[in-house]
């Protein structure tokens, strides 16, 4: 009879460190996964906001002499820097950067703060307000 009980309690022990292994393995996975979607979800945020600023300022500048368009740059986080070089908007953000194309390169700015702008065209050039 103790012979039967050792060997149920070795196979007891076997298969509860098998569970805890798979457990192990799902887990390590779970965790490689979270942080994949974050770096996604980051990366989504930042060519958001690139396209949208960019989209921007390309619609003052096929508009024409004049036009005016009162812009809301609302997803912007603390830790993101816009910034506007030759013909490109791009969004450094902790874990992406992203760049959106611009049709114009005569804008009065580098970079850009979030919240409430107004982007003008004056003679062609973009002049952005904040």
């Amino acid at each position: 009879m103790k012979i039967l009980k050792a060997q149920i309690v070795a196979e007891f022990l076997f298969v509860l460190s098998i569970l805890a292994l798979i457990s192990l393995i799902i887990y390590v996975i779970y965790g490689g996964q979270r942080i994949n979607v974050a770096q996604i979800d980051d990366n989504l945020k930042s060519a958001r906001n690139a396209y949208a600023l960019s989209a921007a300022i390309n619609y003052v500048h096929l508009a024409g002499e004049g036009a005016q368009y009162n812009f809301t740059l609302s997803g912007k986080d603390d830790n993101e820097v816009m910034t506007i070089s030759n013909f490109t908007v791009q969004s450094n953000r902790t874990n992406s950067i992203s760049q959106a194309p611009l049709l114009n390169r005569n804008i009065n700015t580098s970079e850009v703060h979030g919240g409430e702008m107004i982007i003008k065209n004056n003679n062609g050039e973009i002049e952005i307000e904040q």
